[in-house]
């Protein structure tokens, strides 16, 4: 989105405009306040950090009991009586698997609101087409910026630009949740000032602050009135630190459930070696390279051996085609997921949500995240609390499929090792299938997007009802 304003956010770029008559304290104090804090926390961070590596062990310990614990059920509230007038429900996704998300909310939002003999509620927020051909009237999409790569402080007025819009849309049209989904580096500041504009906040997808600096609970406690969590042991994290929480299942089996069912572990049509570099430029220009030195190993003992690259987009084309030139005869695919995995034997797969996909195909993988820099792989022996930094094992509570985080040359044998006995060894397939088994029914059933519209929903009328009593709207 281009602009020529100091924020970076243009009012002149065709998105919805909402009414700047507001009072005190004023968007544009608000997002000058964030960024103040913003900047405070980040002179912080090194004291916070001292104080969590202090408490390490007391922090890996509770957490060790909440992987182990039994999964959380969902939660499906029943609706209470909507107002006859529109709810006004203000969304926000800042990246594009967010707004996915964000997208089949807002359709789950205005299909309940109606069913219930309501009128469809009012929407409006940030984000980009997806949302938009939801029903979303949008102020600006952060995607935009996401897919720059920009760095931090060049990002930074467009982000505190998007916090002075979204205050002068809160002070004006007054909705009645803020709904954000993800993201909680811009969304946790967005929350505070939507706080201070009597605006409540549902965030959908909890962060991950158990895993990673867990002291940022404290302040996401103080301005979240609710967080929607979507993996099975989270629910007892929060609750531990007094964050009030509702259980809706992970967001992505709505997508999945409508997929036929995959072939067997040993159908023949599973005969490919499945690559998944990542979906950020960075991180397939630190794992990719890696990943080609596997397959040629792998090939010395199996000349023919299929092997494809998977995209869910074609942004990335360029730069996997510069990677993959000179390399391994590799196949390069751009197009859903799913059909190809149904095809992949074992995968070899950078550690992110694509982990719940897999997943679905029962398939058996090997996570990895390699970084060319330095912090991130100190990150598991310094920060990270878990053990573990692949979705499937953190949600079957336990080890089931092999990752590593490395810098380097790193476990090249051992990853080809394993990937070529669980390609051969049928008992090692058979045990891997059953451990991903217990991981799909720990991660729980579909209809994630209906159950958080049913707690947004909750939230906007009571606030109603709350403004409704002291005679505000």
């Amino acid at each position: 989105m281009a602009s020529d304003s100091p924020t970076g956010v243009s009012a002149d770029d065709g998105l919805l405009d909402c009414p700047a008559d507001f009072g005190h304290p004023g968007p544009r104090g608000a997002s000058r306040l964030e960024l103040m804090r913003s900047a405070l926390d980040l002179g912080l961070g090194i004291p916070r950090l001292g104080w969590y590596l202090a408490r390490r062990r007391h922090y890996e310990s509770a957490v060790a009991r909440d992987l182990a614990g039994g999964p959380a059920p969902v939660e499906s509230p029943d609706l209470p009586s909507l107002p006859d007038v529109p709810l006004r429900l203000f969304l926000a996704a800042a990246e594009p698997s967010g707004e996915s998300h964000a997208a089949r909310l807002a359709q789950a939002l205005q299909r309940l609101a109606v069913e219930a003999g309501a009128p469809s509620p009012e929407l409006r927020g940030l984000g980009g087409d997806e949302l938009r051909a939801a029903g979303v009237e949008t102020l600006a999409d952060p995607g935009s910026k996401a897919a720059m790569g920009a760095g931090v402080m060049g990002a930074l007025p467009f982000y505190t630009g998007l916090i002075e819009r979204s205050a002068a849309c809160w002070a004006g049209w007054r909705p009645h949740t803020f709904v954000p989904v993800d993201s909680p580096a811009l969304f946790v500041p967005m929350a505070r000032t939507a706080q201070r504009f009597g605006v409540p906040t549902v965030h959908h997808i909890a962060p991950g602050f158990w895993a990673w600096a867990p002291w940022r609970v404290s302040r996401y406690r103080r301005y979240i009135q609710r967080a929607l969590t979507i993996l099975p042991f989270e629910p007892a994290w929060f609750a531990r630190h007094g964050v009030p929480t509702g259980h809706v299942g992970h967001p992505l089996l709505d997508e999945l459930a409508g997929l036929p069912t995959p072939p067997g572990a040993d159908d023949r049509a599973r005969d490919a070696l499945i690559l998944l570099p990542g979906s950020r430029g960075h991180e397939i220009d630190d794992n990719l390279p890696w990943m080609l030195r596997v397959v040629e190993r792998l090939r010395l003992a199996r000349p023919g051996l299929a092997v494809r690259v998977l995209q869910s987009s074609e942004r990335h084309r360029e730069r996997i085609a510069g990677i993959l030139a000179g390399g391994p005869p590799v196949e390069e695919r751009y197009t859903d997921l799913h059909p190809e995995l149904s095809r992949g034997r074992v995968v070899l797969a950078v550690s992110g949500t694509v982990l719940t996909d897999v997943l679905h195909h029962r398939l058996p993988t090997v996570a990895i995240y390699r970084d060319t820099g330095i912090w991130k792989a100190r990150a598991q022996n310094l920060i990270l609390t878990t053990g573990s930094f692949a979705t499937t094992n953190l949600v079957a509570g336990e080890r089931i499929v092999p990752e590593h985080l490395f810098r380097g040359d790193g476990p090249l044998e051992e990853v080809t090792n394993w990937l070529t006995q669980a390609w051969d060894d049928p008992q090692l397939r058979s045990t891997i299938a059953r451990g991903l088994e217990r991981a799909a029914k720990r991660l729980g059933p579909a209809g994630a997007a209906e159950r958080a519209a049913r707690f947004v929903l909750r939230s906007a009328a009571e606030q109603a009802s709350a403004r409704t009593a002291k005679g505000t709207h």
